[in-house]
């Protein structure tokens, strides 16, 4: 069963951009139910990639941005494996516990899943005395939610020191060529005066109610690998996240099996997004 702890800082202690509160955005996105009606399931790659970097025995995993578990709860119901899921969505978190919960009674099976709604002090303080996760892993854009370089950089750097000797940096990040191509020509002209960074947008997404507003910082691969570099990391991969949009790809076989061809045929660049593996000299066995 999850130890869920509620916590009440700031917005990504301070990683959030200025101008809206990210934390109620994504409440508001994933109470509303429209967050799951988009992304139900894992992207089967990224799970299949993260298990085959734990190998057969399992392991342990830092689920920064974690959201309702989309990755987090099929990795914990894993035999060997512990995940350690932290979000700032407390709905986000709130739903993750009540189905984790249901799923483990479902199974008549211990969950080894911890859950943190908090800010990164809070994070730190609980992860005081752990003594290295060997997956940290920041899945389906979470990084680009965090504005700007320095402070991604420096999240970056932080959570590599989450990691053991030998352990993993597993991150995704949406590709600039191919996402939100009208967003990113609406923000040009507040990237001149400084309110934006290149690459940075504002989106929305629609349900019922008024539209949920989001940030997003867009990469190219180029882009990508420089803030790993600077935040101390060695990239030991860098390839497509999926070709086909998300929703193709986890919607059914049929979509999955499509994108796994393209993706051993397409360049890096015309990815949909990017998934990176890497590590610091720290981790490095």
């Amino acid at each position: 069963m999850p130890a869920a702890t509620q916590g009440t800082a700031a917005e990504l202690g301070g990683f959030a951009p200025a101008s809206f509160s990210m934390r109620r955005s994504y409440d508001r996105y994933y109470a509303t139910g429209l967050y799951a009606s988009r992304y139900p399931t894992p992207n089967p790659h990224v799970l299949e990639l993260i298990l085959s970097e734990l190998g057969p025995a399992g392991g342990s995993i830092l689920d920064f941005g974690c959201g309702s578990g989309r990755y987090a709860l099929p990795l914990a119901m894993e035999p060997g494996i512990s995940v350690f899921g932290y979000d700032i969505s407390s709905a986000a978190i709130q739903d993750l516990a009540r189905r984790s919960q249901r799923l483990a009674e479902a199974a008549e099976t211990r969950m080894q899943l911890d859950l943190l709604c908090g800010s990164l002090d809070e994070l730190d303080r609980r992860l005081a005395d752990h003594a290295g996760f060997d997956i940290v892993m920041m899945l389906f854009g979470v990084l680009g939610h965090i504005a700007g370089r320095d402070r991604r950089v420096a999240l970056l750097r932080s959570l590599g020191s989450r990691l053991r000797r030998g352990g993993r940096l597993i991150v995704t990040v949406p590709n600039r060529l191919r996402r939100f191509r009208a967003e990113q020509a609406a923000a040009r002209e507040l990237v001149a005066p400084a309110s934006l960074e290149p690459g940075d947008i504002r989106y929305q997404r629609r349900g019922t109610g008024d539209p949920i507003e989001l940030f997003y910082h867009l990469y190219s691969a180029a882009e990508f690998r420089s803030e790993l570099a600077e935040a101390g990391f060695a990239v030991r991969r860098i390839c497509p996240e999926s070709v086909l949009p998300e929703r193709a790809v986890i919607s059914s076989a049929l979509g999955s099996a499509i994108d796994s061809v393209l993706r051993v045929a397409t360049p890096l660049s015309l990815a949909y997004g990017f998934v990176a593996i890497a590590d610091t000299s720290d981790s490095s066995a």
